[in-house]
């Protein structure tokens, strides 16, 4: 894990394993050494929590910007008055498709790397995001299966979005099964909700389903999780490139408003 005294932020870890609390610093005057140590933080941690920040929207474009270029989701429309600064609310349980664990913007070619959320209108309980660390996910594979891995890619797909534009064709890419950090040099676990994912490369589609549900369970084992109970003034960055998340959906028709804007990775490589 990350020296955090060594990044000079007044940081604690939330869990054993994932997650890690910042403390103060106000999101909206950061130079820009320690918008590049947040990003580390970020990406060690796969996820950090920043109490009592109250952005709004305005707020959350400006501070996307500076932690990379933003990344166009293929199927969003857009829905607040800030160039994609997209507003979570509550549609219902039956379309709480976040409840599944799942990793942001992987049928992209260039799948997204940062994720930031913060928090506007809460419920009065409930609503809990869960993490789950993807480093953690590789390493405790055994070696041998570790290295029958090496060099799988699979497909990831978009299907039946509801929220396409008219014409726009179901966004899919084809991504390795582990990938390396370009920040960390860490190696870690790729995978997403089943539904979202196709074939493995030169394997048939039955035991392209064997090998990615058992990835899929192991990667979201209880030791390698943090739950996250949302405050006023929340935000949360979390890094795709080594994290899968969750949203529970147990606070009925409640109101729940986060704003969102993520940032643009690279290509997914691994180098053994």
């Amino acid at each position: 894990m990350a020296s955090v005294q060594s990044l000079d932020l007044n940081a604690r870890p939330l869990t054993g394993a994932t997650g890690a609390e910042i403390s103060g610093i106000d999101l909206r005057g950061l130079s820009d050494n320690e918008i590049d140590r947040l990003k580390r933080l970020a990406s060690e941690w796969c996820v950090v929590v920043l109490r009592d920040q109250f952005l709004d929207p305005a707020d959350l474009a400006t501070f996307g910007q500076r932690m990379g270029p933003i990344s166009y989701t293929p199927g969003l429309i857009q829905n607040t008055d800030w160039p994609n600064v997209y507003r979570l609310q509550n549609y219902g349980k039956a379309r709480a498709i976040t409840e599944l664990w799942h990793t942001d913007g992987a049928f992209s070619e260039r799948p997204c790397a940062y994720s930031i959320l913060a928090a506007a209108t809460l419920p009065p309980a409930g609503g809990d995001t869960l993490f789950a660390n993807q480093y953690l996910a590789w390493e405790a594979l055994s070696p041998a299966f570790r290295n029958m891995m090496s060099g799988l890619r699979a497909e990831h797909v978009w299907k039946g979005v509801a929220h396409l534009r008219d014409g726009e064709p179901d966004p899919q890419a084809v991504h390795p099964l582990v990938r390396t950090h370009p920040e960390t040099g860490r190696r870690a676990l790729y995978v997403n909700v089943l539904s979202a994912m196709g074939s493995i490369e030169g394997l048939s589609e039955a035991e392209s389903r064997l090998l990615l549900d058992y990835l899929y369970q192991h990667s979201i084992a209880i030791d390698r999780t943090y739950r996250h109970r949302w405050l006023p003034g929340d935000v949360l960055i979390w890094d795709n490139r080594c994290t899968l998340h969750a949203a529970a959906h147990d606070y009925g028709d409640a109101e729940r408003i986060l704003y969102r804007i993520v940032t643009e990775g690279e290509v997914p490589y691994d180098e053994p």
